[in-house]
């Protein structure tokens, strides 16, 4: 896995920075701040780039009898 920290500038002078994990950026990481897009990107860093989804409830109406 690798884990980048990447500066984009736009021809309008706009300077961007965001993560990126195999070249795929990461959700939420854009930022026009470059210190608070690097504390993103060391937080990614620190995890593995691990994104826990946890399902609270779930109800599936295919499987329920109508009898």
């Amino acid at each position: 896995m690798k884990i980048e920290f990447v500066k984009k500038e736009k021809f309008d002078g706009d300077v961007y920075w965001y993560t990126t994990i195999d070249g795929k950026f990461v959700e939420n990481s854009l930022n026009s701040n470059e210190q608070s897009a690097y504390d993103l990107y060391n937080k990614v860093k620190d995890n593995g780039g691990l994104t826990i989804i946890k399902i609270l409830e779930s109800f599936d109406t295919e499987t329920q009898s109508t009898n």
